[in-house]
């Protein structure tokens, strides 16, 4: 065994030497140190470049190994590996690194660890007493197996929240992730600070959109009284699941479950229950249906901006308002354009759509509807939009929350956003009815986790105020409240959401 001393700093590993069971060529024995502190193991064929840098390396012919120890930092193309202490056995083409270890591999994952065991040609690395981030959730386990496009977890902590206390946290036996995906945990206890308040076979969490589970609404309206609803994700098989449940102490008792396949070319649903839905003007009306639907993701046309995509639907439904009790069958169609660039501050986007509807009762009903949008930038903070929508309507619905009301709309709005204030003003006119509207609104942060909003929309023609909105929301590490009053429809409103943290970090030192 040759040891370096801890003026030699780097070691060039290029290449493999011979396979498992065969001695080492004796072009892979170490050539005698040069002065820029280098070794070179050479072999055929060439393989990718290792490099391993500490303050002192030993190389092992007998057993072909290299040992590192002190401020151990090794660099190869397929990823960064940091320790207090590397053992690379050449043969094998296995890394061990222990002490502050530090994984980072080719799409800026890192994983920490007691101790990592790194399969080069596999591209495999397991942790012990593991920890890391992937798609915006903390995940800190006993055991990590990770492959490039997933990993697997034993006796796992799971959090969106900071992790050194987290409000909201998933504890399981075993953590299956596919990165971009989802996570899915075995055996998974659901935490609110120290409080256990669910225990499931698995729960599934979509990284696409992290967040906590969901928590409940309540609030206050003419329609409902005093109300609380939930909605509650699942997996069944295949398909996405939704439970959606609330109670009014006017209104009753709502449940709907709606099942969802997603394809990567369509997808279809069936929805099952009694429910809300509102109408233009946001009156919601009581409603009982049964609906399958299927819809086409956007296809592009050819080489061009433009993509075409459609649903079509039937169902029944029976409606309290109107006492209308039928079925419905649809069909849409939506071509939408790519949002262009005019300038280096301004673009325009466009859509148009066709819907056509057929009901039990003999009624038909056509809307053709399109829109347009310009919007200039005149800093990172300062937008205009300029946006035209129109709607032509052929025929009637015999349902309340089904209308659509023909429009031609031209509105103008200019916003002003920073982290610590918002501000926007606008101007809407309908042609078709004819009327006006002004609307302003204007957030300040009143403490660095509070935040107050107000907005309003008044009607020139009836000369009153449609909307006057003041919302209050607190932000805890990652929980959010929401309490929103709308003075002229009296409704108040409580809403609670988890979401990622800003806080979230790494915990193990580097």
């Amino acid at each position: 065994m040759r040891i370096l001393p801890p003026l030699l700093a780097l070691v060039s590993l290029i290449a493999l030497p011979a396979g498992p069971g065969q001695a080492a060529p004796p072009a892979a024995a170490p050539t005698p140190p040069p002065a820029t502190g280098t070794v070179a193991l050479r072999a055929q064929p060439p393989q990718p470049q290792t490099v391993v840098e500490a303050d002192e390396i030993a190389y092992d012919s007998a057993t072909n190994t290299v040992t590192a120890r002190g401020n151990v930092r090794v660099t190869h193309p397929q990823f960064r590996l940091f320790a207090d202490s590397v053992t690379y056995d050449l043969t094998g083409q296995v890394i061990t690194a222990e002490g502050r270890a530090r994984l980072i591999d080719t799409q800026g994952r890192e994983l920490r660890g007691r101790r990592i065991v790194y399969d080069v040609t596999r591209e495999e690395a397991t942790l012990t007493d593991g920890e890391t981030i992937i798609d915006r959730v903390y995940l800190r386990a006993a055991q990590v197996q990770a492959r490039r496009d997933r990993l697997t977890v034993q006796e796992a902590m799971v959090t969106i929240c900071d992790p050194t206390r987290p409000l909201y946290r998933i504890t399981a036996r075993r953590v299956e992730v596919t990165p971009g995906k989802e996570l899915v945990a075995h055996d998974a206890s659901i935490w609110l600070g120290s409080v256990r308040v669910l225990t499931l076979s698995a729960y599934r969490v979509p990284l696409d959109r992290p967040a906590g589970p969901p928590l409940p609404s309540v609030g206050s309206d003419a329609t409902d009284g005093i109300w609380i609803d939930y909605r509650y994700p699942y997996r069944w098989g295949e398909l996405d699941g939704e439970a959606y449940v609330k109670y009014g102490t006017i209104s009753g008792f709502f449940g709907l479950n709606t099942l969802t396949y997603r394809g990567p070319a369509w997808s279809a649903a069936l929805a099952l229950g009694r429910t809300q839905r509102s109408d233009p003007d946001g009156v919601l009306h009581a409603l009982t249906q049964g609906e399958i639907s299927a819809s086409a993701a956007p296809w592009r046309i050819g080489g061009t901006p433009l993509a075409l995509s459609g649903r079509a639907a039937f169902g029944w439904f029976d409606e309290l308002d109107s006492g209308v009790a039928t079925t419905r069958a649809e069909g849409a169609a939506t071509l939408a354009g790519d949002v262009l660039a005019l300038g280096p501050q301004t673009t325009v986007s466009a859509a148009m759509g066709y819907r056509w509807s057929a009901y039990g009762t003999g009624a038909q009903r056509t809307v053709l509807s399109g829109n347009v949008a310009l919007t200039h930038r005149f800093t990172d903070a300062t937008t205009a939009t300029l946006r035209y929508d129109h709607a032509q309507v052929g025929g009637a619905t015999p349902f309340l929350f089904d209308r659509v009301d023909p429009t031609r709309t031209l509105a103008l709005t200019v916003a002003h956003v920073r982290p610590d204030y918002r501000i926007s003003a606008g101007v809407s006119r309908d042609f078709t009815v004819p009327e006006t509207k002004l609307q302003a609104a204007a957030g300040l942060r009143v403490a660095p986790s509070v935040f107050f909003d107000v907005s309003a929309v008044y009607n020139l023609r009836t000369q009153a105020f449609e909307d006057i909105d003041y919302t209050v929301t607190y932000r805890c590490d990652c929980l959010s409240v929401a309490v929103q009053y709308r003075q002229v429809r009296g409704e108040i409103s409580v809403q609670f959401a988890f979401f990622p943290s800003d806080r979230l970090a790494l915990t193990q030192p580097p």
